[in-house]
């Protein structure tokens, strides 16, 4: 059987102590001359100065495509149809070109699922995942729900830049198109370096570094699954 993990949600993040939004209408005015932005939904919410710094104040959106959310310490686009490393890459950059901004980290979120796995082998599938001693703890195979989450630390040559990363993947059941099925965040952010020099060069290859990664991470999973 061919298992094959199909993408249904890409996060990426820019993250920053304090973003300064001077003319927001004007922020957005230019995003929406973008390519990748034309005939969006702009919207300015009528928030006090003092909200937590996670809260968006505006947003940039298209139905069913994409939506920029913009607050205090981080600005987060997601694409819901747009799935190409390089549509995803020219996209970030017009954010990045637009904001004129230090950034202190980025981090991007690849949601997928694994399609073809019947759901009365979904639990038998992950049950893969633990040795034999464990089938009593974790009672894999009555299961009706789980949260699988691993977080580790790993070094990676982004560009000629050796960098640390929080390297993260979730595993969940999710209703998607009206099916059950695995569903796997892949997670990669900066956190772990400090004083990294973040331009347009190097969020290039941190997306193309981080697509590199999944794909080898997905064809383990796959050879676990078959």
């Amino acid at each position: 059987m061919s298992i094959q993990a199909k993408i249904y949600k890409i996060l990426f993040v820019f993250f920053s102590d304090n973003f300064i939004y001077q003319n927001k209408s004007t922020l957005l005015s230019e995003l929406k001359k973008k390519k990748s932005f034309k005939e969006s939904n702009e919207t300015i919410l009528p928030l006090p100065d003092n909200i937590p710094p996670e809260i968006p104040i505006m947003l940039l959106s298209k139905s069913n495509e994409y939506e920029i959310r913009f607050s205090r310490n981080r600005i987060d686009y997601i694409s819901v149809n747009n799935f190409e490393t390089q549509k995803i890459l020219l996209s970030v950059d017009e954010i990045f070109n637009a904001l004129n901004q230090r950034l202190k980290n980025v981090g991007l979120v690849i949601s997928l699922y694994f399609d073809d796995i019947p759901e009365d082998q979904i639990n038998t599938k992950i049950a893969r995942f633990f040795n034999a001693d464990n089938k009593d703890i974790f009672n894999m195979e009555n299961s009706s729900e789980f949260v699988l989450r691993n977080l580790y630390k790993k070094q990676l040559e982004i560009g000629e830049i050796k960098t640390e990363v929080n390297f993260s993947t979730t595993f969940t059941f999710a209703n998607i198109e009206d099916k059950k099925r695995i569903s796997v965040d892949f997670d990669i952010n900066t956190f772990p370096s400090r004083n990294i020099e973040i331009d347009n060069t190097f969020v290039k290859h941190f997306i193309e570094k981080s697509f590199s990664e999944k794909e080898d991470f997905i064809n383990k999973i796959k050879k676990v699954f078959v």
